[in-house]
């Protein structure tokens, strides 16, 4: 065992029984151990593995004599806590749920000797930058860690090196579990399009994150959307605009809510204040037919009574629309253009246009005799740079004189407009279900924190666990207790850190219903039901969520005797 003076940094508890649990059990733990193992020893990460055998199977060895480990000195510690049947009878349910998950991770929590405890399960693999983030030991107490769960294919390589692992790894992500929920992957590295969702199919517009799971209302599909969502989009014509279709949702208050459309790089370009239900009108630079922008709502976050989400719009389609000769956005006439040819080789223009109120911007396509284009020059924003064949046509109000070289784009800066058409009047919020909670105003930091996969990867310091007396030791199907831990640990006054990208927890695949997926939730409800016990339901953890955000406290379940403080367990040190 390692001396205190090489006392672990984290230690690592994961729960487990030598049971095919979600089928190839032994081959998913042992590409964690050896990840584990080798980046630990890479990066110089002192750190403990402490594994929980929760009801060994008697028919089958133990997970010690089943599983390998390097030999020789190491930087990791790997110990074997045995919870027996005998302890494991005492709670209800015994025999319908033959391991409790969180009194499990409870008892290796009690015993873990690391400054840190990441609580996590058997088939999870940190990535080389998640390990170097803690072997350089800036964790911080009174902070609870997140990270979102990637999800990978089941087929990984055995017997190969932590290289060999992680490099599967970042090529098979199936998806992604955020704090706005699972998204799922096509084989082109994007979201899926789901069946019916708020973008047609092939349209050149795509979801990136910050978008909730579809919904539907009277058979019309939509999606939430809290502070920001991301849209990856490539336009079909440069004249056309794209509509997007929402409301303001019940997170507002019922206040007129400011809507912002940030670039790529997050500067927001464009900007309205809306209410109710209405379309806005985005009109992109002229010369930018593909890129990423942000729909961003820099306000509400009001808390609701029924919903841990914030809801401040509700979007029910996004679409292209071809901009029409009239558009107010961009008004537009036929003019023509004097060309020069000097012996310099540079074409001088004129355009001229007297009236109407002056514009920006302009894009100009020009032809030789030919028909040739002698040039295509962009000075930003207006109606967007023309294409061969096209007509000629500038925004009204402009007088420009300028000069541009044979064959080359002119230049200039990007512009976006936003523009907005009331459809309907506000809704009340207040008679729905989605009804914002009435202590709102009342409640000192009502967060809503990354509760998505949190059973995989929550990290705090080790009397920050005590603190808060573990999960709730509930003998039930374990479903949505780590969340629960999770609101318990904000409202403690823990603080909320998500690990970002490129640090990755991934999670290997299993078979359907052995775990929450979206495939597998009907068989994992099968499951359930068939075992004939209870789970929290999803209306009494948001009751929970709703009553810690009205009184600004966690509720604690644990007794002082969480962990199976007055158990001896046996234990056993590789």
């Amino acid at each position: 065992m390692l001396d205190d003076a090489a006392a672990p940094y984290i230690s690592v508890v994961v729960p487990a029984r030598n049971d095919d649990h979600g089928g190839k059990m032994l081959g998913r733990m042992q590409a964690f151990l050896d990840a584990w193992f080798e980046q630990a020893e890479r990066y110089g990460l002192r750190t403990e593995i402490v594994v929980v055998e929760w009801n060994p199977p008697p028919e089958r060895p133990r997970l010690r004599e089943c599983l390998k480990w390097p030999a020789g000195p190491r930087v990791c510690e790997l110990r074997f806590l045995e919870v027996p049947s005998e302890v494991h009878r005492r709670f209800r349910n015994s025999r319908a749920i033959p391991l409790h998950q969180m009194i499990a991770k409870n008892a290796g929590i009690r015993r873990a000797r690391g400054e840190f405890v990441l609580a996590t399960n058997l088939d999870t693999i940190c990535s080389a930058e998640l390990v170097r983030f803690f072997a350089a030991r800036q964790l911080e107490r009174r902070t609870m860690y997140r990270i979102d769960r990637h999800d990978v294919a089941s087929s990984f390589p055995p017997g190969v090196t932590a290289d060999e692992t992680l490099a599967f790894c970042q090529t098979h992500v199936l998806r992604i579990f955020t704090r706005d929920g699972a998204i799922e992957f096509a084989p082109d590295g994007l979201r899926v399009v789901e069946r019916r969702d708020i973008v047609p199919p092939a349209a050149g517009i795509r979801l990136g994150r910050g978008w909730y799971h579809l919904e539907s209302l009277d058979d019309a599909p939509y999606r939430w959307i809290a502070a920001a969502a991301e849209v990856i989009f490539e336009k079909p014509a440069s004249t056309c605009r794209l509509a997007i279709d929402l409301e303001t949702g019940p997170s507002t208050g019922g206040q007129p809510l400011a809507v912002e459309i940030a670039d790529a790089g997050g500067r927001v370009v464009a900007g309205e204040t809306i209410e109710g239900r209405c379309t806005l009108r985005l009109y992109f630079p002229g010369a930018l037919r593909q890129g990423r922008f942000y729909l961003r709502t820099p306000r509400g976050g009001v808390p609701l009574t029924r919903d841990p989400r914030w809801l401040n719009l509700r979007v029910f389609g996004l679409r292209w629309e071809p901009i029409p000769e009239d558009s107010p956005a961009y008004p537009r006439h036929d003019v023509s253009i004097g060309l020069d040819f000097p012996e310099s080789g540079l074409v001088e223009l004129t355009v001229d246009q007297r009236s109407g109120p002056p514009l920006e911007d302009v894009s100009v396509t020009a032809r030789d005799a030919a028909g040739n284009v002698v040039f295509d020059t962009a000075t930003g924003g207006g109606p967007g740079a023309l294409e061969p064949g096209d007509a000629v046509n500038v925004p009204s109000g402009l007088h420009l004189t300028g000069s541009a070289a044979a064959g080359k784009p002119g230049r200039g800066g990007p512009r976006w407009l936003l523009e907005v058409v009331q459809a309907a009047p506000a809704r009340d919020w207040n008679a729905c279900l989605q009804a914002p909670s009435p202590a709102a105003r009342h409640m000192a930091d009502p967060a809503y924190i990354h509760m998505h996969a949190c059973g995989d990867f929550t990290l705090l310091a080790r009397e920050d666990w005590f603190a808060l007396r573990g999960y709730p030791e509930f003998p039930i199907w374990p479903m949505h207790l780590d969340a629960l831990f999770c609101f318990a640990a904000h409202h403690s006054g823990i603080r909320e850190v998500v690990l970002e990208e490129p640090m990755r927890l991934y999670h290997i695949q299993h078979l359907s219903g052995a775990g929450w997926t979206p495939e597998g939730e009907e068989a994992r409800l099968a499951r359930i039901e068939a075992k004939g016990v209870r789970q929290m339901p999803w209306v009494e953890l948001v009751q929970w969520i709703d009553l810690m955000r009205r009184f600004s406290g966690p509720v604690i379940f644990g007794t002082e005797d969480w962990g199976l403080a007055n158990e001896t367990l046996a234990e056993t040190p590789v």
